[in-house]
């Protein structure tokens, strides 16, 4: 008996340090899919910038009937995408967040994220 239990605290630590392992390596898993949906934001943000001008431009043209309606139309539709990409990694960016703080078992502090100045609210606008 004394040797099945010994046996037995054996299979629980090599389960712990494993559990330890995994946790930690999921753990860096998100922070840097986090970090990479972070890392997006900034040239999404300059695509969008440039694809608002653009449809500027063209509807200015197509006021003065220098281009087609197809090409505010096709702009519009550039920028819907750009703004769908933004949100789309804001999504991503919020859920690895979520995930990691899970992770660390600190769920609760994701409502605290949000409410810190450095947050971003990204809009569909």
């Amino acid at each position: 008996m004394f040797r099945a239990a010994k046996s037995q605290v054996r299979q629980v630590e090599a389960l712990n340090v494993k559990a330890q392992h995994d946790i930690l390596t999921l753990i860096d898993k998100l922070y840097n899919e986090m970090t990479t949906y972070n890392e997006q934001l900034p040239s999404i943000d300059a695509a969008y910038n440039f694809a608002a001008e653009y449809l500027r431009i063209k509807e200015e043209a197509f006021k003065e009937g220098a281009a087609p309606s197809s090409d505010v139309v096709d702009a519009q539709l550039n920028l819907a995408k750009i703004k769908t990409e933004r949100l789309q990694a804001a999504y991503y960016y919020d859920l690895m967040l979520a995930r990691l703080l899970e992770a660390c078992g600190e769920s609760e502090m994701l409502t605290e994220y949000a409410r810190r100045p450095a947050a971003m609210p990204i809009r569909y606008e």
